[in-house]
C-alpha cells in the first residue's frame, strides 16, 4: 500500500467534518494535497469497488464544503491495496461524468436534501 500512497502536501490523516444538516459528523481516510482519498480493502476475488464508494466520497466533499474550516479539495480518489488499485478524478469532472453538471449543483442539491448550509 505504501507505493500507492500519494505524497502531496498537506497530508492529513482521518479528516473530520462536523454534523451537517441532518447528517451525523463523519470522517474520511486521508487528504493528500487537494485530493480526498478513501481506502477500500475489498478482496478482488470476492467483490469489487462499487459506485456507492464514489458517492460516499462525493458526500464527504459536500460536507467539507459546508465546514468553515474545510480543506481545499479538487479531486476524489480511491485506493484498494489488496488489488493494487489507485483511482482519482477531478471533482468537477466527476460531477459532469455522473450527469450532475458541476460540483456547485451537487452541493446545492446536497444542501436542499440535508438542510445544510455552505460555508462563506
Amino acid at each position: 500500500m505504501l507505493m500507492l500512497l500519494p505524497q502531496e502536501q498537506p497530508f492529513i490523516y482521518n479528516p473530520r467534518w462536523p454534523k451537517v444538516g441532518c447528517l451525523a459528523a463523519s470522517d474520511g481516510d486521508f487528504i493528500s494535497g487537494r485530493t480526498l482519498y478513501d481506502v477500500k480493502c475489498v478482496d478482488p476475488r470476492k467483490g469489487k469497488l462499487s459506485r456507492e464508494y464514489l458517492f460516499q466520497l462525493l458526500g464527504y466533499a459536500c460536507m467539507n464544503a459546508c465546514d468553515l474550516s474545510g480543506h481545499q479539495l479538487g479531486t476524489l480518489g480511491l485506493l484498494n491495496p489488496r488489488a493494487g488499485f489507485a483511482w482519482s478524478m477531478e471533482l468537477e469532472a466527476f460531477c459532469r461524468a455522473i450527469g450532475a453538471g458541476s460540483f456547485d449543483r451537487v452541493l446545492q442539491q446536497f444542501c436542499e436534501q440535508t438542510a445544510a448550509t455552505v460555508r462563506e
